[in-house]
């Protein structure tokens, strides 16, 4: 008689089940490792991609208004002096002044530039700087005909229904109010339009010192075929709308990251580009008289302004997302070295822009 085998059926033992723990613990640890680490990587690389792409454009943006400095015309570089009939010569309605820089700015702004910003409107952040542009807008419109001695005569390029405030049209983008600039290649005035309209397929601007707008006109009445050679334009001449233009690092909000403004004038100021943590300027000054940049000097030390041949651009950006680094950061910025105190991406940028209206 055969005696039936017994199978005997062994349970898993604390041992094993301890072992499986600890292992499967330990690959989820190495998952959530990678993870954080990919995570974090990628934060990175989205910080530092964006930062960049707001740099080149604030950058590109600066560049190419400095490069307008002054601009004038084929007068650009023959040191005429231009006439102006504005009734205020302080700024921003003195179009000699071409560029200026404001050096690490306090609570209290310089006189020449305080008038500009309304009582509830962002303040330039202290200990930044500020830079001050005058340049024309546009590649100018051409006078078509002599001028008489209430106004000019120039293409009717374009006509934009509302466009100007209050719901008045534009002609060859001039709109009532507006400060312009007429040159040739001898001379230059800079006036404010009073009224402009198209007439028999042309652009007829007055100019007329009415007061209408501010800050006027000091005369009503000039050019004409019997008016002096410094106030006749005609075929050959070109109109240029003349802007004042600030750029400088403010907050729209108490929780609201710095931001690089660009002011025009005594407008509120418009934020163009976030992020901006400071803004710091040098100027290329000329001081042996060949049109070339000796020395590179803060705003406090420039002797001559006229004898600017380039600027200097030195930004320092930050991350709009916080979390990105596990400890502070160190920046070399504007020749010293900046300390952040918070998880944000922090990244400087410099260049140097050359002013085509001085250089050779």
């Amino acid at each position: 008689m055969k005696t039936a085998s017994r199978h005997h059926q062994a349970g898993v033992g604390l041992v094993e089940v301890m072992i499986a723990l600890l292992l499967s613990l330990f690959t989820i640890g190495v998952i959530i490792q990678v993870f954080l680490g990919n995570h974090r990587t990628f934060l990175i690389t989205e910080a530092v991609a964006r930062v960049q792409e707001e740099s080149r454009f604030a950058l590109n943006l600066m560049q190419k208004e400095l490069r307008l400095a002054g601009y004038l015309g084929c007068i650009s570089k023959q040191g005429v002096t231009i006439t102006s009939t504005l009734s205020a010569t302080t700024t921003p309605y003195d179009f000699r002044i071409r560029i200026r820089g404001y050096d690490n700015l306090g609570s209290t702004l310089p006189t020449a530039i305080s008038g500009l910003f309304g009582a509830g409107e962002p303040k330039p952040r202290s200990g930044s700087d500020l830079l001050l542009i005058q340049s024309p807008v546009g590649s100018g419109v051409p006078v078509i005909r002599n001028n008489s001695a209430a106004q000019l005569f120039a293409q009717l390029l374009s006509t934009k229904a509302n466009y100007c405030a209050p719901n008045k049209p534009a002609y060859s983008d001039f709109c009532e109010g507006d400060i312009v600039m007429v040159s040739d290649c001898q001379k230059a005035r800079v006036f404010q339009i009073t009224n402009v309209q198209a007439a028999g397929g042309e652009l007829n601007i007055n100019h007329s010192n009415s007061n209408s707008y501010v800050p006027g006109n000091t005369v009503s009445s000039w050019g004409g075929n019997s008016a002096p050679a410094e106030e006749r334009f005609g075929p050959g001449s070109l109109l240029h709308r003349l802007e004042t233009r600030l750029y400088y690092i403010a907050r729209p909000a108490a929780d609201r990251p710095w931001t690089l403004y660009r002011k025009s004038g005594s407008a509120a100021g418009t934020p163009v580009v976030d992020g901006i943590a400071d803004l710091q300027l040098t100027y290329g000054e000329d001081r042996n008289r060949d049109r070339a940049a000796d020395t590179y000097v803060t705003a406090g030390s420039v002797s001559n302004w006229d004898n600017v041949m380039s600027v200097g651009i030195a930004l320092l950006l930050r991350s709009g997302q916080g979390g990105v680094l596990s400890s502070p950061q160190s920046v070399s910025f504007a020749g010293g070295t900046f300390q952040s105190a918070d998880s944000h991406w922090y990244w400087a940028t410099e260049t140097t822009v050359a002013l085509r209206n001085r250089v050779p």
